[in-house]
């Protein structure tokens, strides 16, 4: 379990000013703010970073980026294997593609939301996908959801172009994880915010 002595600090930091600050060794060190925290790294540290993972800037936010910090520096925390291989199965997870780059192992749907999300996205290319929903509303008849939804474009990039709908609850409730796929039956949302 990695656990930290905090010491008051006012750094800058990417999510703001620091409210405090925990060395782990030097070149390597932990900053706390009001809202989010990370990792800076100094040169030393930083080298030890495969290029495809580092950040030029030196700083690893405490979410997913955590583990990258984790993962390749884990002699200067006290980690058991398990937490290892928990750092490593967050970089499958949302790192997929750096990941095989360095280890050149295949990571599956099955490992990654990133690629679940990127099979989906080709799957349903050009189709509206939902970006938002209102399931109380003035305008939303009971029983229904409202729905913005974007068309998936490129690479999986959602266009500004917005498609407003009215969906049954039944079908909404039945999406998947990466949102409702607009029908040609769905009705168009005609009084939407």
């Amino acid at each position: 379990m990695i656990q930290f002595n905090h010491k008051p600090c006012k750094t800058s930091t990417p999510w703001g000013t620091a409210d405090s600050v925990a060395r782990v060794v030097r070149g390597l060190s932990f900053y706390s703010t009001p809202s989010h925290g990370g990792y800076k790294l100094g040169k030393a540290a930083s080298s030890q970073i495969p290029e495809v993972f580092r950040n030029e800037n030196g700083w690893y936010e405490e979410d997913c980026e955590s583990a990258i910090v984790h993962y390749y520096l884990a002699q200067f925390f006290e980690m058991t294997e398990f937490e290892i291989e928990g750092a490593a199965s967050m970089l499958r997870e949302f790192y997929p593609h750096q990941w095989r780059m360095v280890t050149g192992e295949i990571v599956t749907p099955e490992q990654s939301h990133v690629i679940r999300e990127e099979d989906f996205n080709k799957a349903n290319f050009g189709n509206w996908v939902a970006c938002a929903a209102w399931g109380s509303h003035p305008s939303v008849p009971n029983g229904s959801v409202g729905v913005c939804a974007r068309r998936i474009g490129e690479e999986g990039r959602r266009s500004i172009e917005e498609r407003w709908v009215l969906v049954p609850n039944s079908a909404y409730e039945a999406r998947n994880g990466f949102g409702y796929i607009v029908q040609g039956s769905d009705e168009s949302w005609v009084n939407h915010p």
